[in-house]
């Protein structure tokens, strides 16, 4: 299968080195009188898109598109299953795109990838978090990420854009700020897809891929909610045995919860368990050990409350 657009049937070798945005290949002196000229090769976005993300080079191969979320099934499925047939052909549009731009392919390597992840796991809006002491928390992104996200969603492109807008909308939800595409990458992808075309700004800047950390601002409420503050435990354990942290009134105290236990029918449910482990086997040591872990058992229990 020829995905590169050099024939398959030519007598000269070539070999494909990967620039990041453009691919190349350079011809050998096969033959006398044959110049050793590189020879650039273009390689189709939707190539660079079963190779990048499918990771593979049959293009005839018909991929998978997976439509059940919310399940198990999402545990154990790609998440680059979950692009849409729409999402594949706008991302092979993007990778000839980049190419053509002589744009890193790993900025569409990350946009693929984050727009995978929300068609995997879907829009679910972000829940309220409050310290232990009722104060709430929320995120932000940070100035520079707010301000690109902000031009982004005002700006005319955006309501022409062929990238999905429910997937803008999460992205771009300062709530949950926290991404891994270059906001500046996605402003550019939102205005050349548009209707109008031109870029907003220029491609020059993404010739490489600058893999920093992201960040966002988190803001700590001074305000206090009582409705969040939560209640100190009736029953703690300390060293594996039960202990009244707080007793109420309606609770008993620590001296009579342990004087309350029925010794007998513990003794009793325990022996019950332990027969049912052993009736498989008619070793007399394993009924002995069986008696003597119960009769142990027994003897500590009545020990702890007194009896």
């Amino acid at each position: 299968m020829n995905i590169f657009g050099v024939s398959s049937h030519s007598s000269i070798g070539y070999r494909v080195e990967d620039r990041g945005a453009k691919s190349s290949a350079k011809a050998p002196d096969a033959e006398a009188g044959t110049s050793n000229a590189a020879v650039s090769v273009n390689i189709s976005g939707k190539a660079l898109l079963y190779s990048r993300i499918f990771r593979t080079t049959d293009l005839s191969k018909e991929l998978h598109v997976e439509t059940e979320v919310g399940t198990t099934k999402s545990l154990t499925t790609s998440r680059y299953d979950y692009l849409s047939r729409d999402d594949r052909e706008l991302l092979a549009s993007i990778y000839d795109y980049a190419s053509d731009n002589n744009i890193d392919l790993r900025h569409v390597d990350i946009f693929a990838d984050e727009l995978a992840g929300f068609r995997q796991s879907g829009w679910v809006p972000a829940g309220d978090l409050y310290t232990l002491d009722g104060r709430k928390i929320t995120a932000d992104f940070n100035s520079a990420d707010k301000e690109v996200a902000n031009r982004i969603k005002d700006s005319k492109e955006f309501s022409s854009t062929k990238i999905d807008k429910a997937f803008l909308n999460r992205i771009l939800d300062s709530s949950r700020p926290v991404h891994a595409v270059d906001f500046e990458f996605l402003e550019h992808l939102v205005s050349v897809f548009s209707a109008d075309g031109v870029p907003s700004n220029s491609a020059e800047k993404f010739a490489t891929y600058d893999n920093k950390p992201g960040s966002w601002v988190t803001h700590i409420s001074d305000e206090v909610d009582e409705r969040f503050i939560p209640e100190e435990p009736d029953l703690i354990s300390i060293n594996g045995g039960p202990y009244f942290k707080n007793p109420k009134k309606d609770t008993l105290s620590n001296d009579e919860f342990l004087k309350s236990i029925d010794v007998n029918l513990v003794s009793k449910y325990l022996s019950e368990f332990v027969d049912s482990s052993f009736q498989k086997t008619d070793s007399a040591k394993a009924t002995s050990e069986a008696n003597n872990w119960i009769g142990g058992l027994y003897q500590g229990v009545k020990k702890m409350i007194g009896g």
